[in-house]
């Protein structure tokens, strides 16, 4: 076998870690989105997914509000990435890539620090070759910047 490069995202791919996620944002929203009377709902998971989560907790949540929501976010990650495991299965195919003498590698739009204890508690961390996290990069996905820090490493 040719030297394969495989990349993965971490966050629903690699991971099921979006209940955390979801769990951090209820806790949020109740603890700071009591001034605007603002819950985190159904609809909101969507567009806390896809916007910048900057921009959705200072919108959701109150300009004042936003960067104390981001510090927390950044805390319960870190707490939260404890308990995120793989999906079932994942361990078996990143396995069987290794084996056959692929590299692996992780581009993630997550923050370095919570990445990285999720990468060292789920058991994941041995089988990369290579890791890009948000907190790596200027330019988050689907900007290329990460796969080319990711190629250059190579």
């Amino acid at each position: 076998m040719k030297r394969d490069l495989f990349v993965f995202d971490l966050d629903g791919t690699l991971v099921d870690s979006f209940g955390h996620y979801f769990e951090s944002l209820t806790t949020i929203f109740n603890e700071l989105g009591t001034e605007k009377g603002v819950k985190f709902t159904d609809e909101l998971r969507y567009p806390s997914l896809t916007e910048p989560l900057p921009k959705f907790l200072s919108d959701s949540l109150g300009e004042n509000q936003g960067a104390a929501a981001m510090k927390l976010i950044r805390e319960l990650s870190c707490e939260h990435s404890k308990h995120i495991r793989p999906f079932d299965g994942m361990m078996d195919v990143l396995d069987r890539l290794k084996t056959r003498g692929a590299k692996v590698a992780v581009w993630t739009n997550r923050d370095f620090p919570s990445a990285s204890l999720i990468l060292e508690h789920s058991g994941l961390k041995p089988m990369l070759d290579a890791f890009v996290s948000g907190s790596c990069v200027k330019d988050k996905k689907p900007h290329a910047e990460g796969m080319g820090k990711i190629l250059n490493t190579m």
